[in-house]
């Protein structure tokens, strides 16, 4: 009777817990989306990093709950594209080399932490994926794992992650799921996978102009100007690695005088401003660019 007592205790008070867990889950997820709507950049940032903060002690509460491991991805993510980037881009607008180097490791550390919580999610989702696989089998396990339109976007936040921490041996695991994230629904997240493959064909060495062309003309032909981070990264990252500074300056004036085009992603496209208005001010960003003329202000 008492081992009884005993493991009704247990099962009680665990049930509990794990309820719990999910319960608080449910209501950080709630927070942040909300703060995608977010139309100040400072309260933004600290609240996102209390949330993934409360995240990595929910995981160590549950860590087998795979909506749990899913949200650490996209909150590892976010913090280090929309933040951790932005304070990079900082240090080197004021050429403070210090910084730079600290910040660096900063956007490293945290996509190789998306990219571990991205693995995990996947270990449990989808046993049979090995990203670390040839490249013909790792597609053939994707396109047979995921094969739902909902599985379009945690393929996309997979895809972004696996981008991010940029050891090379990920780079061609990171391009399939973004492909397989295309197949399913290209319109997932705001043609975010189009956007993401644009930006690293013409970020990649050697670049790949024309993938990145297409899939930046993709990405906007399928939501305009709703996710304003493409068309910043058209600029910023095709047309300053190509040379083309009237369509650089063109479409960074075009993030920067964009309305509130969706409400769903107003801290980001906050972002995309924010970013803008540094690269149309900023010498030592613009000099990175290979431009032929006009280097020192690509906003004049």
């Amino acid at each position: 009777m008492r081992v009884a007592g005993l493991l009704v205790l247990i099962f009680g008070v665990t049930g509990c817990s794990l309820s719990a867990t999910s319960a608080r889950l449910e209501q950080t997820q709630a927070s942040v989306r909300a703060l995608g709507t977010a139309h100040d950049f400072e309260i933004a940032r600290r609240a996102h990093a209390a949330i993934l903060v409360e995240l990595e002690g929910l995981h160590e509460l549950d860590p087998d709950n795979q909506d749990l491991l899913y949200t650490l991805v996209r909150a590892w993510v976010t913090e280090t594209e929309l933040f951790t980037i932005d304070d990079l881009e900082s240090a080197t607008d004021r050429g403070d080399g210090s910084s730079q180097q600290y910040q660096r490791v900063r956007v490293a550390t945290g996509f190789t932490r998306a990219s571990f919580w991205g693995r995990e999610w996947l270990r449990a989702r989808a046993p049979s994926v090995d990203l670390d696989a040839a490249r013909g089998e790792l597609a053939l396990a994707l396109e047979s794992e995921f094969a739902a339109q909902e599985d379009a976007e945690p393929l996309l936040w997979l895809g972004h992650a696996l981008l991010g921490a940029s050891a090379s041996e990920q780079r061609g695991a990171a391009e399939l799921v973004l492909e397989r994230s295309i197949t399913l629904d290209e319109n997932a997240r705001f043609a975010g996978a189009h956007m993401l493959l644009g930006r690293t064909y013409a970020s990649d060495s050697p670049t790949d102009f024309e993938r990145s062309r297409r899939h930046f003309a993709r990405a906007e032909a399928l939501a305009g100007n709703k996710l304003l981070l493409t068309q910043f990264y058209h600029a910023s990252a095709y047309h300053c690695r190509q040379g083309n500074l009237a369509e650089f300056k063109a479409l960074l004036h075009e993030v920067l005088r964009a309305p509130d085009p969706e409400p769903s992603l107003r801290l980001e496209n906050v972002v995309a401003k924010r970013r803008a208005q540094r690269w149309t001010l900023s010498r030592p960003l613009v000099n990175s660019c290979t431009f032929t003329a006009e280097p020192e202000r690509a906003g004049g």
